[in-house]
């Protein structure tokens, strides 16, 4: 069998290379392909078709761009050496902020009462639900009405009288220094927990008469500041029990106790706890004047230092009922300064 000769299409032979193009041809310093020169180069050997074309630009290898070195000089490493001491700094201080604030003993604080929602506040019409008032912490005790010798203040549970009278009872027996005058402060306490009752605070001179369950007219109360002065004087004969108040009117709150007289030494018994006392009939009032200050006074007792005095004392506006003559002029020696 005859060697076979491969066949080729003489359109599809590679033309001959010339030695003299070869030689003529100067070497270039670079070669940049772009997809224009290959397009022009595969028109000249051909009519190509629109899928050569395609094939022929994919197949071109992506020429790379040449790397410009970068003429910016590399920044220095910084130095993190202050970064961290100033960490560590607010570290420690933290840690120690937190060791005192955990070491220092806390002071307990009671919570504050409040009325329960809804009670005496007027809601008006789509106003939701109203706001709570506070209610108001217990004030600064009254002032005194005259210097006295000493203070104690009781406490009265939702105005137990019981307890009240034992709470006087035991100050009366407390030694003390014969003519000493020592004030007693009553401070009403609410144990209810339904918010009805009235907040803490200091008796009155209506609630220091409804604790004694003496009721004088209506008209004695019209003219008489709220606070009052109660007080218990230490005579030879034993302790004494008075009060004092300031009245708006002394004309009509002398004109009240005058005509008081008639019931005012049975209205007065419970002042006198144990002690045996009678009311005169008729109870007849004296006039009396000591320091040039006048008072009306009723002895009950012949052995002993006991009666009911009373007066107004025009400079301060005070009217003042006593149970003795001895804490009568001694009160009245206080008001002069004497």
């Amino acid at each position: 069998m005859p060697d076979q000769v491969p066949l080729s299409s003489p359109a599809s032979a590679p033309p001959p290379v010339s030695d003299k193009g070869a030689s003529d041809q100067k070497p270039s310093s670079l070669a940049i392909r772009t997809m224009s020169s290959d397009i022009d180069a595969l028109l000249k050997t051909g009519t190509p078709s629109i899928s050569q074309i395609i094939t022929k630009d994919a197949a071109t290898p992506a020429v790379s761009q040449r790397q410009i070195p970068s003429t910016t000089p590399p920044m220095p490493p910084r130095n993190k050496g202050p970064i961290i001491i100033i960490i560590g700094i607010i570290l420690i201080a933290g840690l120690i902020g937190g060791g005192v604030w955990y070491l220092l003993p806390t002071t307990p604080t009671s919570p504050t009462p409040t009325v329960p929602s809804g009670q005496g506040v007027d809601t008006p019409p789509g106003a939701g639900t109203p706001q709570t008032p506070p209610v108001p912490l217990l004030g600064p005790p009254p002032a005194a009405l005259f210097n006295t010798d000493a203070s104690r203040t009781i406490t009265i549970p939702d105005n137990d009288r019981s307890v009240f009278l034992k709470l006087v009872t035991d100050t009366l027996q407390e030694p003390e220094r014969t003519g000493t005058v020592k004030r007693i402060l009553i401070k009403l306490q609410p144990t209810r927990t339904d918010g009805k009752g009235q907040p803490e605070h200091y008796a009155s001179i209506t609630e220091f008469f409804d604790l004694w369950h003496i009721a004088p007219s209506q008209s004695f109360f019209q003219h008489l500041e709220p606070s009052f002065t109660f007080f218990v004087y230490y005579g030879q004969d034993g302790p004494r029990i008075g009060f004092a108040a300031k009245t708006r009117d002394q004309n009509r709150t002398l004109s009240d106790i005058f005509f008081w007289e008639q019931s005012l030494v049975n209205d007065l018994a419970p002042f006198f706890f144990q002690e045996q006392i009678r009311q005169p009939d008729p109870p007849l009032f004296e006039d009396r004047t000591f320091s040039n200050t006048d008072w009306r006074y009723i002895k009950l007792s012949s052995q002993k230092d006991i009666g009911v005095g009373y007066m107004i004392f025009q400079a301060d506006h005070l009217v003042l009922f006593t149970t003795s003559k001895g804490s009568m002029e001694s009160i009245i020696k206080t008001l002069y300064g004497t």
